[in-house]
């Protein structure tokens, strides 16, 4: 995946890893997959991908707290990139996660014009 990743091909590296997480899930190897995610954004923090896979993998294995800090940044890349409305999505799926300092997301996505 770092491979791909490093020759430009992003989409090769998003279907190795997906085949790869769908492995690790088949087996129930929920802290594997966040292992390697972690290790990935660690490597990509800019991949809004990466930290989207590595939310979902949080929430799967019940860490929701990881989970919201994880869609959070998702959502400041997405803004910081001008991928407006897709930022806002995410503020908005944070909301329904209901997130302590929810207050805070709401004021966001206003400030964002959402």
């Amino acid at each position: 995946v770092d491979l791909h990743y490093k020759l430009s091909q992003g989409k090769e590296a998003l279907g190795q890893l997906n085949e790869l997480l769908a492995l690790y899930k088949q087996r129930g190897e929920n802290q594997r997959a966040i292992s390697v995610l972690s290790e990935l954004v660690e490597l990509r923090q800019q991949e809004v991908e990466l930290h989207r896979l590595l939310a979902d993998a949080y929430q799967s294995a019940g860490r929701l707290p990881e989970a919201i800090q994880e869609w959070d940044l998702a959502s400041r890349i997405l803004w910081n990139a001008g991928e407006s409305e897709e930022a806002r999505r995410v503020v908005r799926y944070l909301m329904v996660l209901d997130p302590e300092g929810a207050d805070s997301y709401r004021a966001r996505l206003r400030q964002m014009g959402g």
